[in-house]
């Protein structure tokens, strides 16, 4: 789940950690100094589109949406596991379907 695709800004968009915090660190570096920042991104359908330093942060800030979310989702069903008293109970615990989280 922490390496689904994931939405931002109506893009579907591959989870590629590395290039996207490299990324969207530089585009806040680009911001703060005022200078201009532009990237291409490939989007998971092989799309692209054209990022400003906004937008490639805001696409940082998903990643990071969805990397927390799959971790809190994590932490539930661990302590669901941890508080299960038959197998039936373990065999009901599932992960949910994108969008149940």
């Amino acid at each position: 789940a922490e390496t689904a695709d994931f939405m931002c800004g109506g893009g579907l968009y591959q989870v590629d950690k590395d290039r996207i915090v490299g990324a969207a660190q530089l585009a806040l570096i680009a911001q703060a100094a005022g200078q201009p920042y532009s990237i291409d991104w490939t989007l998971s359908d092989n799309t692209q589109v054209t990022l400003d330093a906004a937008g490639m942060m805001a696409v940082g800030a998903a990643l990071g949406e969805q990397v927390a979310t799959t971790f809190a989702i994590g932490r539930e069903l661990r302590g669901q596991i941890a508080a299960a008293t038959s197998i039936d109970t373990l065999e009901a615990i599932v992960w949910p379907a994108r969008g149940d989280a």
